[in-house]
């Protein structure tokens, strides 16, 4: 395997988890090509695709084509040749949960929130559960029991207490623009806690490797969707000025149209 193809692969497992996933995300683009790109273009990108699902293991590749189809995302003609498939609506509806989506509209109170909580030892799973939805909020942990989130999660928490009666005590709390923690001022916590500027640098080194001339590669799309998987898509008053996310996106949209 290539130096380039193992960089490839490790940013693909960064934000797909599994071989079947993979395999479906891959589909998905290798279909969606002949009415994106020109003759050319398809040919290329193909080959790159078809490439690219080679390194893996031929017989995990098998297996999970088998598992797609086994479970309705996918359906294959009965000569079942390799990527003689379709995705089915299921599988539509399963790669909008993989595929990360910018969000160029992000409602914001002006405000930011503190999650605290102390929730019993034997509750251990329903406390990993209130941390996942607190992260779906673009919640961040400040220390341990303590998150952040810019979004207001009091219907959401409210709603997990009854529906999985999630024990122990959960306090919200709120800063304006103007808070601080500490000594520290509101724009220059968030920017900490969320590694800020650790962002910026993969979406500037994302607009680096691929200028606007480039042509649409599977590399080119993997590279993005890894990034826009971490980034946690803060309402844009709390991003540090020409923060690179939004042309980012404006150069992904221009290379896979």
């Amino acid at each position: 395997m290539s130096k380039t193809t193992r960089a490839l692969s490790a940013i693909a497992e960064s934000f797909l988890r599994t071989t079947t996933d993979l395999t479906l995300v891959t589909l998905y683009f290798l279909i969606l090509l002949p009415s994106k790109k020109t003759q050319t273009d398809i040919r290329r990108l193909s080959d790159e695709a078809i490439n690219f699902i080679g390194t893996t293991n031929y017989d995990s590749i098998k297996s999970a084509l088998h598992e797609l189809t086994r479970s309705g995302l996918v359906t294959r003609t009965p000569m079942r040749r390799t990527l003689d498939v379709a995705i089915s609506a299921k599988g539509k509806k399963h790669l909008e949960n993989l595929i990360p989506t910018y969000k160029t509209v992000r409602p914001w109170d002006g405000h930011v929130y503190l999650v605290s909580y102390d929730i019993p030892n034997k509750a251990n799973h329903k406390r990993n559960f209130l941390r996942e939805s607190l992260r779906s909020l673009s919640g961040a942990m400040l220390q341990e029991s303590l998150y952040m989130t810019p979004y207001n999660p009091t219907a959401t928490i409210s709603e997990l207490i009854t529906s999985h009666a999630i024990p122990g005590n959960i306090l919200i709390s709120n800063l304006g623009i103007g808070g601080s923690v500490g000594e520290e001022s509101l724009p220059d916590l968030v920017a900490r806690v969320y590694a800020l500027d650790a962002l910026a640098k993969r979406y500037s080194r994302y607009l680096e490797l691929f200028p606007a001339s480039s042509k649409p590669s599977v590399s080119a799309m993997l590279s993005y969707l890894s990034i826009l998987h971490d980034d946690p898509q803060l309402p844009f008053e709390l991003l540090p000025p020409n923060f690179p996310d939004k042309r980012a996106y404006e150069r992904f949209l221009s290379l896979h149209p």
